[in-house]
């Protein structure tokens, strides 16, 4: 199932009490605009192609964990058949971002190319760690490497021609 015009915002990793709230792992910086009440969101199983539009009732975050409830889901029963299912929204609907920020969405499978414009891999995921949001890289050679989402490394981002122009210093990819 291919959802370009969604962002996946978080995944349902269980539930909470007997009403049907969902724990959710966030994948989205602005989770209180994203989960406020009456918001439409889409709850998707990639697994099997399913995806079911709900309507926000109520959100509270607790560390690094958000709670979430939905008008059309009213017990434990209900809510369970949800877990591992991903929370998305319409990439329409989300605000324009600030220049030169991206929807990590947007960078996965751009090509990674060098200063002189030779492809050298590809953007496989976006990996958001406490001390820096890194690109992890699968080189043509197959081998994937970690690269900071820094300005020292990161020359240019091409979203409409899908590159990255990415500064190589000696060591930091093996070529053979």
């Amino acid at each position: 199932m291919e959802r370009n015009d969604y962002l996946n915002v978080g995944i349902i990793i269980k539930t909470r009490g007997l009403k049907g709230t969902f724990k959710i792992k966030s994948t989205s910086y602005f989770a209180k605009e994203r989960y406020k009440k009456n918001n439409e969101i889409y709850l998707v199983n990639e697994k099997e192609g399913i995806e079911k539009k709900f309507t926000i009732k109520s959100y509270s975050n607790e560390g690094e964990f958000d709670f979430v409830t939905f008008n059309e889901i009213s017990s434990i029963e209900e809510a369970e058949k949800y877990i591992g299912w991903y929370l998305q929204v319409k990439k329409e609907e989300l605000p324009p971002l600030p220049k030169n920020t991206y929807y990590f969405n947007d960078l996965i499978n751009l090509n990674c190319v060098d200063e002189d414009g030779n492809i050298f891999g590809i953007v496989k995921k976006v990996e958001d760690f406490t001390s820096q949001i890194s690109l992890r890289i699968e080189l043509n050679n197959k081998k994937t490497i970690l690269i900071p989402f820094v300005k020292f490394y990161i020359k240019k981002v091409d979203l409409e021609n899908k590159s990255i122009t990415i500064h190589l210093i000696l060591g930091l990819i093996e070529w053979k």
